[in-house]
C-alpha cells in the first residue's frame, strides 16, 4: 500500500532556530512532532478535512499561516504565536504492513530530526 508523507520544520519566530520537526500522513491519520531535545514523539490531533484540503492545494516554501489546519495541528494553541511551520518535502512510501504504519512513520520522523542535527544524545 502506498502512502504519501509530508515533513515540516517548526521554528521559533524570534530566532528562526528549529524547535521541532513533524510528519503528516493523512492516509494513516498520522500527525506527529518530535521537539528538539526530546525523545518522546508528540502525537497531534488534526482536522483531517482541512489538512487534506491544504495538502491537495499544494504547499510552497513560504511559512504556513497560523490559521492553517496544518499549523494548528502541529502546534499547541499557546505556542502557535511563537512558532512558524514550513513544509520541507513530501514523499511516497510503500508499506507492506499497513497495521504498522505508525511505527514506520515514527522512524521517518526520528530520521528527519537526526538528519537536521536535532537528535537528543
Amino acid at each position: 500500500m502506498t502512502y504519501t508523507t509530508w515533513s515540516f520544520a517548526i521554528t521559533a519566530l524570534d530566532t528562526g532556530a528549529p524547535v521541532g520537526f513533524a510528519v503528516i500522513c493523512p492516509k494513516a491519520r498520522y500527525a506527529a512532532v518530535l521537539w528538539i531535545g526530546e525523545t518522546t514523539i508528540d502525537r497531534r490531533r488534526a482536522s483531517w478535512r482541512g489538512v487534506e484540503w491544504q495538502l491537495n492545494a499544494g504547499l510552497g516554501p513560504e511559512l504556513l499561516p497560523r490559521s492553517s489546519a496544518i499549523h494548528q495541528a502541529l502546534t499547541a494553541p499557546d505556542a502557535s504565536a511563537f512558532c512558524a511551520v514550513q513544509s520541507l518535502s513530501h514523499q511516497s512510501i510503500s508499506l507492506e504492513r499497513p497495521h504498522r504504519a505508525t511505527e514506520h512513520l515514527d522512524a521517518i520522523l526520528r530520521d528527519l530530526v537526526a538528519s537536521h542535527g536535532g537528535a537528543k544524545s
